[in-house]
């Protein structure tokens, strides 16, 4: 690339071979290395050439910055291949140890990220992942002006709050969060989690002066630093995949959950990766560092380094489904209770559990609110149903669900549902009722998932959530949640599953300044829990 760049055909012409090799010593020493890449857009296009060449492997030249602002990188129905970033550019200068430590990055702006999509059998390796501008607002809170209003200055370098994207749905997603300014780490005495309001540029004050409204503020935070962040698109997202390999991949910023895995059939190994935050940033993630929904078979996330998130350290669960309709004692209209209006399988509440499901599966029916087994049968057929009257009858399922006699509780969140018709081999009994039964796709839960030998550090929300069967929680290091559980039950609220988790191992774990009684088991069976470490 660098002859290319600099039209080595033209300068050698024009001067004699020394001094042109004099001048290209000479421009590596004085430029950045992004300057002899490939372009973003010419790195996607090799990368699709090799992938549609059925090549083996694929190395990202480096070390390098590629600046890819709002458009994501894909890697789009690959297989059998490993992807990996290697140092030929450092090759022939005279700064092969400084080279030698720059990091190979993919720069994205706020809604763009990295993301493998419908591909099987791919290793990742050895790149870095981050923002600019980073993907949340840094600064002080100057003052508390009344009881729920806050100003701030803001910190140069970061988007004013002002700008930020709007909340998704009904998930709080301008979330402000307090930091220690001596020590630089979450003030879990200063909770908070409700969207700020009403963010504008303070009358009379210079540019970098904000004011927003706290609903429900209880403290006086003025001294504190605070972020503000939205919860905006993917930053490193495996969709509809299987086996995908991610090692040492680093990540110093995510606009909203940070490593996810959403549908398909999973099998997924993370190894050594990094989420931490860079430079005087506060934030490393916007929400969780770790989430796995929708796949057939857990990760195994071993030796990992994840930190300073605006959620919970990790969860690993299926989506739910509702009874919408009984056609017959054979027949159902089932609802995938997509939360957000986005493109399937993007974020969270957007993954796919129906579109799965095929004749010769089985699917588990419960009784909402108590989770009581109702009946387990086996699938003969599945459709899509697009009828207009019927789905608006799905949108308006919350309504009937959360009021008498059904009365939900958590309260069910729907927004773009998608509907199927199911036909069962065995007729189900009467018990199984539209609107006051949930369905799980036990044979698609992520079974057999396994935390081991990681790090979890700085989270504003909980330890973990976990609904895999078969798994593992152990040999890890957790430190500082600020809310103290670390559950293995499903959420009726968030339609988060499976249900009937059982033969679950949570052992050898050290957790440090996150309560001294961390683990909650409900609706779980055979959980075992010990030889873990519980520090003050």
């Amino acid at each position: 690339p660098l002859f290319a760049q600099i039209h080595a055909s033209v300068l050698s012409k024009a001067m004699n071979i020394p001094h042109f090799i004099a001048l290209c010593f000479a421009l590596l020493s004085l430029t950045e290395w992004d300057v002899y890449s490939i372009t973003p857009q010419q790195l996607q296009d090799e990368l699709d050439k090799a992938i549609q060449a059925g090549k083996s492997k694929f190395t990202i030249p480096g070390p390098a910055d590629y600046y890819f602002n709002k458009t994501s990188f894909y890697v789009r129905n690959a297989k059998n291949m490993a992807i990996t970033t290697d140092k030929s550019l450092c090759a022939g200068t005279d700064m092969d140890k400084t080279c030698a430590t720059k990091e190979t990055t993919f720069w994205f702006a706020l809604g763009a990220g990295f993301q493998v999509h419908n591909s099987e059998h791919v290793g990742l390796d050895g790149f870095s992942i981050d923002y600019d501008p980073p993907p949340f607002s840094q600064g002080k809170v100057i003052s508390r002006d009344g009881n729920t209003t806050i100003t701030m200055q803001l910190q140069k370098g970061y988007p004013a709050p002002n700008t930020l994207p709007p909340p998704l749905g009904q998930d709080p997603a301008i979330l402000p969060v307090f930091w220690s300014s001596s020590t630089r780490n979450i003030r879990c005495d200063h909770w908070y989690r409700q969207n700020a309001e009403n963010i504008h540029h303070t009358p009379n004050k210079p540019d970098d002066y904000f004011t927003m409204t706290l609903p429900g503020l209880k403290f006086d935070p003025t001294g504190d630093l605070i972020t503000v962040n939205p919860r905006h698109g993917y930053t490193y997202s495996i969709a509809n995949s299987s086996h995908i390999t991610s090692k040492n991949v680093r990540l110093y910023a995510a606009t909203f959950m940070a490593v996810t895995e959403f549908d398909g059939e999973g099998g997924h190994v993370y190894e050594g990766m990094v989420v931490t935050r860079r430079g005087d940033r506060l934030l490393a993630s916007n929400a969780d560092l770790f989430h796995s929904s929708g796949v057939k078979n857990g990760p195994k996330v071993r030796h990992c380094d994840f930190g300073f998130a605006n959620d919970d350290f990790f969860n690993v669960h299926l989506t739910l489904v509702l009874n919408l309709k009984r056609v017959s004692d054979t027949t159902f209209y089932l609802v995938d209770p997509h939360i957000y209006d986005r493109p399937n399988d993007s974020i969270y509440g957007t993954v796919l559990t129906l579109a799965n499901v095929k004749p010769g599966d089985k699917l588990d029916f419960y009784e909402l609110n108590t989770f009581l087994s109702l009946a387990t049968s086996t699938v003969t057929s599945s459709r899509r149903i697009t009828d207009p009257a019927v789905i608006k009858m799905a949108k308006e399922m919350p309504f009937t669900m959360n009021a008498a006699p059904f009365s939900a509780m958590p309260k069910i969140m729907l927004f773009t549902p998608l509907v199927y018709e199911i036909t069962f081999a065995e007729p189900l009994p009467s018990s199984v009722i539209p609107y006051g039964t949930l369905v799980s796709f036990n044979q698609w839960a992520a079974a057999g998932a396994v935390l081991e030998n990681n790090s979890f550090h700085d989270s504003t929300c909980n330890l973990g959530r976990w609904k895999s069967s078969n798994g593992r929680i152990t040999h890890n290091k957790f430190n500082h949640a600020c809310l103290h559980n670390l559950e293995v039950r499903p959420i009726q609220g968030w339609m988060e599953g499976q249900l009937g988790i059982h033969n679950v191992t949570i052992n050898y774990n050290t957790i440090i300044a996150s309560g001294m009684k961390p683990f909650h088991v409900k609706d779980a069976t055979d959980v075992r829990i010990a030889n873990n470490t519980i520090l003050p």
